[in-house]
């Protein structure tokens, strides 16, 4: 079955890059005043982010799971690697940015507020400079921390709760692999609900939702989603990924949210295997055009910055929806219109000189590292005859 899956999924490139740009553009209908249905609810963008992630793990292990089997502990180490050197590079340089300009960040975060009160969010988030703060990011514990886990410029509370999937995945893969992927799942949501429930007061302290047992679901959705490449009963676990989906852990229940959830699970899980089910002609042309259009060297580009602009865009986006709340331009659409222009411009820009000369040589290191490790490991003395 692997042999005849692509190696790389093209329209997840695609739908990596426009729920980045969903971001940008719901926090510049925020930070401008101006509302659009589901585009100014940037969250929705972030959950179809954790779906993809939950995907692409599963997929990627499965890829790999013939050379790098998870029964083996150097696989874990292997992947954590992979992820760490993904991730820390691009985001220890936002992060020192986000440190070392948090002041001025600050005074523009509230000439915004002065002018959308409904906007403001609490100073510290800017202003805390404290080496405590800076050790819990560099380290990735901000997540488990209802204190710093919502505490600097960037929207990093999701990168906390990235790495904190990424620690546990290898043990889920590894479970999934000898009982099956579905009860592996029910075991993660089992424990997740557990913990909610024995320690309720320290799980909603959380000002934004950094804790895996918050939003285990999704990534266990994501998880179901890819696994249909590889069953031969796909249904059963395209349907259990959407009732997943379904799900509110973080206690933000809406019939709004929920359904919104459940498209963004139809639409990764329907992409991903409607080559392999019979289905009606005008769905399966609709999925493969969608599908051939997410993979287009566009998405494919917008894809590869879209970490690097999910990143950095408040850095650039805050001083100029300061400077254009406070500029005389009375309607709200302009506003928005030109915050969303200006900033995506030097956004994706300043991204692609980032992918060049920070993402892909950490990437690249930590594949070299992975390959230092396995000639040591695997070096064996010669014997003497």
């Amino acid at each position: 079955m692997t042999e005849s899956v692509p190696g790389r999924l093209g329209y997840l490139d695609g739908l990596r890059g426009l729920a980045a740009f969903w971001v940008i553009s719901g926090h510049a209908c925020i930070l401008t005043g101006f509302y659009i249905p589901l585009v100014s609810s940037p969250n929705f963008a972030v959950d179809l982010f954790m779906l993809i992630s939950g995907f692409l793990m599963y997929y990627q292990a499965t890829l790999r799971s013939d050379r790098e089997p998870f029964e083996a502990p150097s696989t874990w180490a292997y992947f954590w690697i992979r992820r760490f050197f993904r991730l820390s590079p691009v985001y220890y340089l936002a992060l020192f940015f986000a440190i070392a300009f948090g002041l001025q960040l600050n005074e523009w975060r509230d000439a915004i507020a002065s002018a959308l009160p409904q906007t403001a969010t609490p100073t510290a988030r800017y202003t805390d400079q404290s080496w405590q703060n800076i050790v819990a990011h560099l380290t990735y514990f901000f997540g488990f921390s209802p204190t710093y886990s919502y505490r600097t410029a960037l929207p990093d509370w999701s990168i906390g709760l990235e790495m904190q999937f990424y620690l546990f995945f290898p043990a889920l893969f590894a479970l999934g692999n000898r009982v099956g992927p579905i009860v592996a799942a029910l075991a993660a949501l089992g424990v997740s609900i557990g913990i909610l429930l024995l320690f309720p007061a320290f799980t909603s302290s959380f000002e934004m939702p950094t804790l895996l047992p918050l939003k285990i679901n999704l990534f266990l959705a994501g998880m179901m989603m890819a696994a249909c490449l590889y069953s031969p009963r796909p249904w059963l676990y395209f349907a259990f990924g959407v009732a997943l989906a379904l799900l509110s852990l973080d206690g933000h229940h809406s019939y709004k949210g929920a359904l919104i959830r459940m498209f963004c699970a139809i639409g990764v899980g329907s992409l991903a295997f409607y080559h392999k089910v019979s289905l009606p002609r005008f769905v399966f042309r609709g999925l493969d055009l969608t599908s051939r259009i997410l993979s287009h060297r566009f998405f494919f580009w917008l894809g590869e910055l879209s970490y690097s602009a999910y990143l950095i865009h408040l850095l650039i986006m805050l001083p100029v929806a300061a400077v254009l709340n406070h500029a005389g331009f009375t309607q709200s659409w302009l506003r928005f219109s030109l915050c969303l222009v200006i900033v995506s411009s030097i956004t994706y820009a300043v991204s692609w000189i980032i992918l060049r000369i920070v993402e892909e040589p950490g990437r690249a290191l930590g594949r070299e590292l992975i390959r230092h490790i396995k000639r040591l490991t695997e070096r064996t003395p010669s014997v003497a005859t």
